[in-house]
């Protein structure tokens, strides 16, 4: 099973690369296949589809960007400090990965949506954690469940804005 595990991630990696390089209309299940030395047939036996290997390449940077995002929050100190780690390591993060995906935004979104929703919910859970912790040491005020759901709301609006910007 690693074996399958460690080919997957491959396949993942390699094909990060070829959606950059030719966008995800212009990518193929064979161009997939040939930078990683399998056939068409071969490559099913991992994905599905390409749509399927899509949704893992941007599950794989989701996950890359909440490591980079806890990392920023595990060294900041204090509720405010995090809070500020958490925006400022996120939009500098998508800032980057937007302009890798140039052009393509459109096309990308409405693969990346289920991976998009679980970032959002894990974001979400870590937001709600350094609100808590703010609330329980006096340097928020009061911080309810629809106060979390604005901010998350104006995250996604102007990550909307960089995509905007960037396609």
């Amino acid at each position: 099973m690693t074996q399958k595990r460690d080919r997957r991630a491959e396949i993942v990696e390699k094909s990060r690369d070829i959606f950059l390089r030719y966008g995800y209309r212009k990518t193929t299940v064979a161009d997939i296949g040939r930078a990683c030395g399998l056939g068409k047939a071969a490559l099913y036996h991992y994905f599905p589809s390409k749509e399927a290997i899509f949704a893992a390449v941007v599950e794989e940077e989701s996950l890359k960007l909440l490591v980079h995002i806890r990392s920023a929050v595990s060294a900041a100190e204090g509720p405010r400090a995090k809070f500020k780690a958490l925006f400022i390591t996120r939009f500098r993060r998508i800032t980057e990965l937007m302009s890798e995906v140039r052009g393509y935004v459109p096309d990308l979104l409405p693969q990346a949506n289920a991976a998009r929703a679980r970032f959002f919910d894990e974001e979400a859970k870590l937001l709600a954690e350094i609100l808590d912790e703010g609330r329980r040491e006096g340097v928020f005020r009061r911080v309810e469940a629809s106060s979390i759901a604005l901010i998350i709301a104006g995250i996604r609006g102007v990550e909307a804005e960089f995509a905007a910007r960037y396609s």
